[in-house]
Parts: C-alpha cells; sequence; structure tokens
C-alpha cells in the first residue's frame, strides 16, 4: 500500500511539473510576443509592448527591430546582439551591424563587411567595402568596386560584371550594367530580363515596376509589359494594388493596370493590413482598399499598421493609434522608431 501511495504521489509530481513546464514555456513565447517595437526615449533607444509599456529598458545608442528572435543594438560605439529579455547574446564588437535574416547577419569589422552566424562566428570573413544580407539565399556585396551575388558559403554567382544591384525577389534580383540600364538576373546569375530600362523596382506579387523613357510601367517575369509606362512615379503591389503617381498625385491601380483609386493623394504608402498611409493637404491619414479615408488626416508623420497598430507623429513625439484611429500609445516617443512595417520603396 505504502509503494502504491509513493508511485502515486511520484506520477502527481510527474503531472505537476510536465504542467509547469508548458506553462513556463507559455510565459516565455508571451514575453517574446510583447515585444513590438524599438523606440527612442530621451536620446537612448529601447523596447516597447503592444501597451507601450517598456520591456527592455532604453540604454542603447541605437536598436533595430527583432527578427529571429535577436536585435541589432549599438552600446558604446559598437553593435552586438540581444535577446528578447535584453541579454547579450553576441557582445558588442562590431562597427556596424543588421539583423539576423536567414540564420546569418552582415557585419563591419575593421572597415570591412562579413557575415555571422547567431554564435557570434564569422562564416564569412569581412572582406568587402559594401554588403546586403541573405535574402532568398543570396547576399550582393561590392569588393574594390566588383558588385557581386554570393551564396552562404561566400561563392560568386554571376559571371556578368555588374555596376549596381539589389535584393533578390519572388527569384530575382534586379541589376544594372556599366550603361546604367537595368535588368533581372536569376539565381544561376544570368539575366532573365535584358538589361534596357533606366530604373527597375524589386518583383512584388508577380510584377515589377520598370522606367522605360521617362515613364514607368510594370512587367511580369517574362520581361512582358503588363501595364503601359505611364506614371512619373510608382511602388511595388501590396494586396494586388500599387501605387501609382502622375503630375504630383498619388493613387492606386489593380494588376490590369485599371485606376482603383483615384489620382488625388499628395503622397502616398503601399497598402498593409488593408490600410494605406496618403498625404492631403500636407497631413496624414489612412484609407481602405475601396479609397475611403478611414482616419482623418491630421498627422504631421506616420508610418503603416503592423500587428494592428501604426506609428504616427504628434506635435514632435510619436505614439500609436489602432485601426478606428484611436490613441493606444501615446506620443511620447522620439522622432525615430523601428517596427516591422512597410513604407515608400
Amino acid at each position: 500500500m505504502r509503494r502504491l501511495f509513493v508511485l502515486f504521489n511520484f506520477t502527481i509530481l510527474i503531472v505537476y511539473g510536465a504542467f509547469f513546464s508548458v506553462l513556463k514555456s507559455e510565459i516565455n513565447m508571451n514575453n517574446i510576443n510583447e515585444i513590438f517595437a524599438s523606440v527612442k526615449i530621451n536620446g537612448k533607444w529601447g523596447f516597447i509592448d503592444k501597451n507601450g509599456k517598456i520591456v527592455i529598458e532604453p540604454i542603447f545608442e541605437f536598436a533595430d527591430q527583432f527578427n529571429e528572435g535577436l536585435a541589432c543594438v549599438k552600446i558604446n560605439g559598437k553593435c552586438g546582439y540581444i535577446d528578447e529579455k535584453g541579454k547579450f547574446i553576441i557582445e558588442p564588437t562590431y562597427e556596424n551591424g543588421l539583423n539576423f535574416n536567414e540564420d546569418i547577419a552582415r557585419v563591419k569589422l575593421n572597415g570591412k563587411y562579413g557575415f555571422i552566424n547567431k554564435t557570434g562566428k564569422f562564416v564569412i570573413e569581412p572582406q568587402y567595402d559594401v554588403a546586403l544580407s541573405f535574402i532568398q539565399g543570396y547576399a550582393m556585396v561590392n569588393i574594390k568596386n566588383d558588385v557581386r551575388f554570393i551564396d552562404k558559403a561566400g561563392k560568386r554567382i554571376n559571371k556578368i560584371k555588374l555596376y549596381s544591384a539589389w535584393r533578390f525577389s519572388e527569384g530575382l534580383a534586379r541589376v544594372s550594367i556599366e550603361n546604367g540600364k537595368w535588368g533581372y538576373i536569376d539565381k544561376t546569375g544570368n539575366f532573365v530580363i535584358e538589361p534596357k530600362y533606366n530604373n527597375a523596382l524589386n518583383f512584388t506579387e508577380g510584377l515589377a515596376g520598370v522606367l522605360i523613357g521617362d515613364k514607368y510601367g510594370f512587367v511580369n517575369p517574362s520581361g512582358e509589359v503588363i501595364i503601359q509606362p505611364q506614371y512619373g512615379n510608382i511602388g511595388g503591389f501590396h494586396l494586388g494594388l500599387a501605387r501609382v503617381g502622375i503630375y504630383g498625385k498619388w493613387g492606386f491601380v489593380d494588376k490590369t493596370g485599371k485606376l482603383i483609386i483615384e489620382l488625388k493623394f499628395n503622397n502616398a504608402y503601399d497598402f498593409s493590413e488593408d490600410l494605406a498611409c496618403v498625404e492631403i493637404n500636407g497631413k496624414w491619414g489612412f484609407i481602405d482598399r475601396s479609397g475611403k479615408v478611414v482616419i482623418q488626416p491630421i498627422y504631421n508623420s506616420v508610418r503603416s499598421f503592423n500587428k494592428g497598430l501604426a506609428a504616427v507623429q504628434i506635435s514632435r513625439k510619436y505614439g500609436f493609434i489602432n485601426k478606428k484611429g484611436e490613441i493606444v500609445i501615446e506620443a511620447k516617443f522620439d522622432d525615430e522608431i523601428s517596427y516591422a512595417a512597410p513604407g515608400i520603396n
């Protein structure tokens, strides 16, 4: 009987411990999810949750948003990487850094750029004059005016001499050659759309903006013109709509080129979470996908919505509003702010 009692208690302890292990795990995940934005307060950067509560004290000279569980921060003139609790996982030893993407981060050491993993070990030694983050398995780098794309082993993929280049998007990267013309290469480093445009934007939702003569239109991945060049300025497609500008006025078109929202705004951002920032008579507000103003243009500056909130500038400070236009985080942050939301490309 005593053995049964002991066994019963032991079983309860196991279940009890397992329950609290799960509970602890859920609490830790909730803590991770609390971090919403990095903000600047009295000249120093820290992190807040969606209620505006400070979750990592503002002690940094700069702090980027979290990505892949880590954030790049600068302290005492050097960059390192912290976790969601504010603990340094990679000590601040670098002159410059970008956030982790695809488990690799670009950093600058002794005047050259290289790439580290999440233990802080160099996977590609610092040797480049310019470098961007890895996107879709490749990074653009420049060494002694030789622009190239490299894989995660540091191997060059393009044999074509490039003058300028940008990140891969939807399997293609926009690049220019020595004569200044832009085209698109694939991940073998070969041109799939010949360099013949005066400018080119990234592919988004299957289309890319290109400058033909002095007007922008849109092409598909085969280089076929889908929307004729007729705009002075454009953005990429988001949620099926792209912002376009003619003679200083902005509106939105669909993927057939049909004007869905009239050209009447002084400026506009891309759609995010079904709303887009627009400027009307020097003030910013938000419209829905029908073009209806749903948050009145009363702000000096705004950012796009992310996780239901958008940063807005009131006087000289930033706070956050919800999709009803209600202030949910008081405007008390300095004129710099960082959180995951699209803006002008």
